[in-house]
């Protein structure tokens, strides 16, 4: 199951849009949201790489970026705060 390395311990499932945090560019979560319907994380599970590729507007460096945030995810190591996501004015 995609759960992170030390888990807050709530039931709640973690979006596909906070990977964002994880270094997931939004146009990536976007992809997923709109094309697969993925919006929850572990949604990723049991999707193999041709699927994804085979997905319009999808290619090697977009799967590599999406894995990189997901091993980032899973390590508990975020890239950004959550502030610089939704912008300060927030």
């Amino acid at each position: 199951m995609l759960t992170p390395a030390d888990p807050s311990g709530s039931d709640d499932r973690t979006s596909i849009a906070d990977l964002e945090i994880y270094g997931l560019p939004l146009y990536i979560i976007n992809l997923l949201e709109a094309r697969l319907g993925i919006l929850y994380v572990d949604q990723l599970e049991g999707k193999s790489a041709e699927e994804l590729l085979a997905m319009d507007g999808f290619h090697d460096r977009r799967l590599k970026t999406l894995r990189d945030a997901v091993r980032r995810y899973l390590d508990g190591t975020p890239v950004k705060t959550v502030g610089e996501c939704i912008g300060e004015g927030f």
